[in-house]
């Protein structure tokens, strides 16, 4: 079996590497780097699930407090769900690849750290922990395959988003070698059988939702679900609530007796 933590942009390539010699694969998230290596691993992954264990590294998803916020959502507690505000609030200010800077130390191989990715000269700068590299595009997306992989899990899940219909993006200017810091991005996901179609928005860095008749966006990293009743903010490991009502308060809404809880993920 492989385990595969390394830098982003060798996830794929080392999935792909595994799947396709029969060996269970755990990879750390994101999965892929661009939309092209996730389809190839998802395709040499249907040729081989017959045969294999696999698995992304979401282990946020681990936490309680993920199946508490999807109760309170299927169950009523914000009323019929209006739109859904995700957000992080790490920026960064790089502007190209680093320049040439020494060599590297003995112990660091850093032809295999390159791996797929164009060639770039060694500079300290990258190294360090995943701030470091994961803003240039050839080693990763930023956020949105770092932390937004994370707070949206919590909204995607709470609300059986399924594929979106449309996606829209707006933020820093385009620049070739670094993601942006400052983003905004829209999707739009199509009604199911408990809720209406819903507009799910990504703000990252500078970008943060308004706040909603005062209702607060403070968690660096966290989620607001808009209802008609009430609404949910969210971080990792707790929630709350802001009813619409003040003087009825939460009363139209009961949590879940512990018996009929989503079960704890591992028991």
């Amino acid at each position: 079996a492989v385990i595969c933590s390394t830098t982003d942009h060798t996830h794929a390539f080392i999935s792909n590497w595994a799947i396709n010699r029969g060996m269970h694969v755990y990879c750390e998230k994101p999965l892929a780097n661009s939309v092209e290596e996730a389809r190839v691993v998802r395709a040499n992954y249907l040729k081989n699930k017959h045969k294999i264990a696999t698995q992304v590294g979401m282990q946020r998803h681990a936490i309680p407090n993920f199946n508490r916020v999807r109760e309170a959502v299927l169950d009523g507690a914000v009323g019929i769900l209006k739109s859904v505000h995700v957000w992080g609030n790490r920026k960064h200010g790089r502007t190209s690849y680093l320049p040439a800077e020494g060599d590297p130390p003995p112990h660091l191989h850093y032809d295999l750290w390159i791996g797929p990715s164009p060639w770039h000269p060694y500079n300290p700068g990258y190294f360090g922990g995943c701030l470091k590299w994961n803003m240039f595009w050839d080693f990763g997306s930023w956020q949105v395959g770092d932390m937004g992989s994370h707070t949206m899990d919590l909204a995607w899940n709470a609300i059986d988003a399924g594929l979106p219909t449309s996606a829209e993006a707006h933020g820093d200017p385009v620049n070739p070698d670094v993601a942006p810091s400052a983003l905004t991005m829209t999707f739009e996901h199509p009604a199911n059988n408990w809720r209406p179609a819903i507009k799910v928005t990504w703000y990252q860095g500078a970008h943060k939702p308004n706040s909603l008749d005062g209702i607060p966006t403070k968690p660096g990293h966290g989620a607001l679900f808009e209802g008609d009743k009430a609404c949910l903010v969210s971080d990792f490991g707790k929630h709350e609530f802001f009813p619409r009502n003040k003087k009825a308060g939460m009363a139209h809404y009961k949590p879940r007796p512990e018996a009929e809880r989503i079960p704890r993920i591992g028991g």
